[in-house]
């Protein structure tokens, strides 16, 4: 009894000292979260540390010291958290020091993408997905920063990238959406370059100098045009409008609007002498058949009936399966330049997306090159 006793002082002086340092670790822990609330992250630096010395182990301690840490030095935060995780093998730890890095990375990307250093920032944009692989916001910003510059082309490859990455569906649909609204775009580019182009065509045709003449060619030919004239022409029409709307009729009678000759019994390259051409037109003009030589000889009595100085000429064309083809075609002087119309090929490659309707009315040399292997004058 007399030792049981003795060790009774010792034993309330412990149990006293224990209930002294849990108040003391207690009101660390209170004053530190206190500080927190009021935006003191110094003081609730220091206050969760002195804590911390005592129980190393407390996950949560770590968590609140990095919340505290995080708004005045984030990469300490995260050193602490990671040296946190490895104390306690704490899960939480482990998930709120990525999230902290995620966080520091995705500011870092914003200033990049502020200091136009795009390189940099796709490549810290990758980092950002393979740390997150659901997170979204790295190529998104990156996506929307060159959407701002109008850079679709560059748009598109980033998000082909995220896809490469990630089979993202954001990625995916934006990319769809990017790809048809650049499509719609050229569509809209061809358009406005065509329409310039026939704006100009129209200006050069209707400042030619014209030499109508009221029978430049065999009866035959110029009566059947003289017909097809009074149904396609009207007085409305300047001359570009007219010498179209002849163009246009050959490319849509002929052969039914093809260039697929039905009748493989007729020979209608020859005869090869001056004639040729009028025997070429007739042909074409009465069974409404042919090939460049009907398309190109008809339109050549058409621009002569409405007074302009056409010349027929023999070549030869690129071949669709490799090499060269005999070809006619027609070509008009105007305003010092040489104009080629072919309402043949016009056909033909309009058939197979090739060209825009009308892309061979009036074009020159230069704008086909290697198109047109000019041989001889046929009249």
């Amino acid at each position: 009894m007399q030792a049981g006793l003795e060790k009774a002082p010792g034993e309330e002086l412990t149990i006293r000292l224990q209930q002294l340092q849990r108040q003391r670790f207690e009101g660390w822990v209170a004053d530190g979260k206190a500080a927190l609330q009021r935006e003191d992250f110094t003081a609730a630096q220091e206050l969760f540390g002195w804590a911390l010395q005592e129980r190393p182990e407390d996950a949560e301690l770590y968590l609140l010291q990095a919340s505290a840490i995080e708004q005045l030095q984030p990469q300490e935060a995260i050193a602490l958290l990671e040296k946190g995780f490895a104390v306690t093998r704490d899960p939480q730890l482990q998930a709120r020091a990525q999230e902290l890095t995620l966080a520091q990375n995705l500011a870092q990307m914003r200033q990049l993408l502020a200091e136009d250093k795009l390189e940099e920032a796709a490549a810290l944009a990758e980092t950002i997905l393979q740390l997150a692989p659901e997170q979204t916001e790295a190529f998104q910003m990156l996506v929307d920063k060159y959407i701002d510059l109008e850079d679709t082309e560059q748009a598109m490859a980033v998000l082909q990238r995220w896809l490469e990455l990630s089979e993202n569906e954001q990625a995916a649909a934006q990319l769809e959406q990017l790809q048809e609204e650049e499509r719609l775009r050229q569509q809209e580019e061809i358009r406005q370059a065509a329409l310039g182009r026939e704006q100009s065509k129209r200006a050069i045709i209707n400042s030619a100098a014209l030499h109508p003449t009221s029978a430049p060619h065999s009866s035959a030919i110029n009566s059947r045009i003289q017909g097809i004239f009074k149904n396609i022409l009207t007085d409305g029409m300047d001359t570009y409008d007219k010498l179209k709307a002849g163009y246009d009729y050959i490319k849509r009678t002929l052969n039914g609007g093809t260039t697929n000759f039905s009748d493989a019994n007729t020979v209608i390259i020859s005869p090869a002498d001056y004639l040729a051409s009028e025997a070429w037109a007739e042909y074409g003009l009465q069974h409404n058949q042919g090939v460049c030589t009907q398309y190109a000889s008809i339109f050549y009595y058409m621009a002569k009936r409405l007074g302009f100085s056409p010349r027929l000429i023999r070549g030869t064309t690129p071949a669709a399966g490799g090499g060269n083809t005999m070809h006619h075609w027609v070509e008009i002087p105007m305003g010092g330049q040489v104009y080629v119309f072919d309402a043949y090929l016009d056909v033909n490659f309009g058939a197979r997306g090739l060209a825009t309707p009308g892309a061979f009315f009036g074009t020159t040399y230069a704008e086909m090159p290697g198109r047109f292997n000019r041989g001889s004058t046929v009249r």
